[in-house]
């Protein structure tokens, strides 16, 4: 039951529910009324119901365990669904709140989404997992781990960047888009083949990594590599083992994703093995 002063200047009253009813109840029949918002014709405002969904483990290395737990403003119809990558949605779980372990296989991305119901429609709110593979052993030129760009420099071709949960992220605004790390110290002698993971969604394709071991930035002291731009994960190997310009010590490197601009990028790590 509703009780209540009706606003003046109202014109009809909007009831949120949490469901998905197309009849009205029978004789009898309760409903629980999530929101109920009184809409004056002049303006309009919605209520919908709200819900949290959190992560034990937002960043996985390797495969294992993290636990999804949600609850909502008493929906029971809530449904849980959740993405690997950029796939499909696969229903997981219902309910007004609930915690469940969830396995997550190295080297994906899991996005979980709560919903009002089971019209699939509504979202009310999601985590991300992310799911590491184990990194390469190495030279690691930068692996994201410390959410802190000290030692980066970004040209003006990338905008938007944030490091999270072991991620960079970034979009690309010119066709010049790349980042360089300094105060490196990797010994040539020793490891000679660059390994980058990274997934690019509308990207051209061509991809670049530059080095300077004391004699400044040239064509020379670089390599270009074909980037699939699936949006998918990939890790990328430069075999530098016979370049004659990958030589002394390597105090900075530089990574060019791409040359294209409206890219949007993700890397993992950059890691020099041996």
């Amino acid at each position: 039951v509703v009780s209540g002063t009706i606003p003046a200047n109202t014109s009809y009253i909007y009831v949120e529910v949490c469901g998905s009813t197309n009849q009205g109840p029978g004789a009898g029949s309760v409903i629980d009324f999530d929101d109920v918002v009184f809409k004056p014709s002049i303006a309009a405002s919605y209520n919908y119901p709200t819900a949290t969904i959190s992560a034990s483990d937002k960043r996985i290395t390797g495969s294992g365990y993290t636990t999804i737990s949600w609850s909502t403003t008493g929906c029971s119809t809530a449904r849980i669904y959740y993405r690997i990558n950029n796939g499909n949605e696969t229903y997981w779980r219902s309910g007004a709140s609930g915690s469940q372990s969830f396995y997550a296989t190295a080297g994906n991305v899991y996005t979980f989404n709560i919903y009002k119901d089971t019209s699939h429609t509504r979202l009310l709110n999601s985590v991300m997992v992310v799911a590491h593979p184990n990194k390469p052993s190495g030279y690691t030129v930068d692996d994201y781990e410390d959410g802190s760009y000290a030692g980066t420099g970004f040209s003006g071709h990338i905008s938007g960047k944030s490091e999270s949960d072991g991620l960079l992220k970034f979009h690309t605004i010119g066709n010049d888009p790349h980042y360089v790390k300094y105060s490196l110290s990797i010994n040539t002698s020793t490891y000679d083949r660059v390994k980058v993971r990274m997934k690019v969604i509308h990207g051209d394709g061509s991809g670049q990594i530059f080095w300077n071991n004391g004699s400044g930035w040239s064509e020379a002291d670089s390599k270009t590599f074909t980037v699939i731009n699936d949006g998918q994960w990939h890790e990328y190997t430069i075999d530098l083992t016979s370049d004659p310009d990958w030589s002394g010590t390597v105090t900075q490197f530089r990574l060019d994703p791409v040359r294209a601009k409206g890219a949007m990028i993700e890397v993992d790590y950059i890691v020099v093995a041996p």
